[in-house]
């Protein structure tokens, strides 16, 4: 049944000035996919008591609603809503507070605003959000993620709402969380999140570049494997060394990193080194096949660690190696130093 106008009139005296209502508001400017038609009511309530008020108001008339995000992936039929299409767009709902290492966020803030906001700090953790165009409460609902990363890998709490009206607060180990959902949002709305971050170096945060560059730089200085074994196929003399077939042979890839003639101060270590044409992974036919990967796992690896222990330190001088590893370079143990940090994820019972 279409909503009549005087139940937005109705609702109006419910509810502050400030909340907006409009009848027969159409959709399709509202959704990243322009299509759609319009929902009988469009409210942008302008406060926790405006919302109760609408909540309560949709449930007395019977009225279906459901809350707007950013409209991202959202499909909306040509014949629109029939109910009451709620958007958290008011500042009230979108706000970005600080507090040392939290950020207290609306569920209205965009999730590019909360990761910018979070760089602006110092703080780090949240840059996989950029790139997603939702809302934090939209992120809540599905657990959004990318790039290894969820959001409720850094959720304190949430406050939510029930369809009543009733308002309280959650701990990130009292909610239904999976992946890609927290079930525990299908019969809830949430208003806002804690989020816990680390705090970390500016350099890292803005220039994630830095991250592929200091890799390049780190398999040429320490190079997994140092040679490889060949057998030569056919009598060959190479810079004045006279080689028969069946001859062993080591290609030193290690030795071909530190050579003067191709990098510049080949003993120091520069993150920045460019261009950086190194033989950690072999070359030609000799090239190991899983190098993107690994590239991909030492890069998540290297920025976990940076954003988890960011003041870590080693305590030995020189780090332990595996005595029979042949040509593999396999430390034993990586003793290191640091400040602990709040636990991220739940304690696994």
């Amino acid at each position: 049944m279409q909503t009549k106008p005087y139940q937005a009139e109705e609702l109006q005296h419910r509810v502050s000035h400030e909340t907006v209502i409009r009848c027969n508001e159409p959709l399709a400017k509202r959704t990243t996919l322009r299509v759609g038609g319009p929902a009988d009511l469009y409210i942008e309530p302008a406060g926790d008591a405006d919302l109760v008020a609408i909540l309560k108001f949709c449930v007395e008339k019977k009225m279906p609603f459901f809350v707007l995000g950013r409209g991202s992936n959202l499909l909306v039929k040509d014949r629109g809503f029939r109910g009451a299409a709620i958007s958290l767009a008011h500042q009230a709902f979108s706000g970005i507070e600080f507090e040392g290492q939290r950020l207290r966020c609306g569920a209205g803030a965009k999730l590019k605003t909360v990761s910018v906001e979070a760089k602006r700090h110092d703080l780090t953790g949240l840059e996989f959000l950029e790139g997603i165009p939702g809302t934090l409460g939209g992120a809540l609902r599905m657990n959004a993620g990318a790039m290894g990363s969820a959001i409720f890998d850094f959720v304190e709490s949430v406050r939510l709402i029930d369809f009543h009206g009733n308002m309280f607060e959650r701990t990130r180990k009292e909610l239904d969380v999976s992946y890609r959902q927290c079930s525990s949002l299908r019969t809830h709305i949430a208003l806002g999140a804690v989020l816990h971050c680390q705090p970390a170096p500016r350099e890292l945060i803005e220039r994630r570049d830095l991250l592929r560059s200091a890799t390049e730089e780190f398999l040429r200085y320490g190079t997994p494997t140092q040679g490889l074994g060949r057998t030569v196929s056919k009598d060959v003399e190479f810079h004045g060394q006279q080689l028969k077939a069946g001859d062993r042979v080591m290609l030193m890839w290690a030795a071909s990193n530190r050579d003067p003639a191709e990098f510049e101060d080949p003993d120091t270590i520069d993150i920045e080194r460019h261009p950086n044409r190194h033989m950690a992974f072999g070359v030609g036919l000799h090239r190991c096949l899983g190098s993107n990967l690994a590239r991909t796992m030492f890069q998540v690896m290297l920025y976990e660690i940076l954003n988890r222990l960011p003041d870590f330190e080693l305590t030995v001088d020189q780090v332990p190696r595996f005595d029979n590893a042949s040509n593999v370079y396999a430390p034993t143990a990586f003793p290191v130093r640091f400040t602990p940090g709040p636990r991220m994820y739940p304690v696994s019972s």
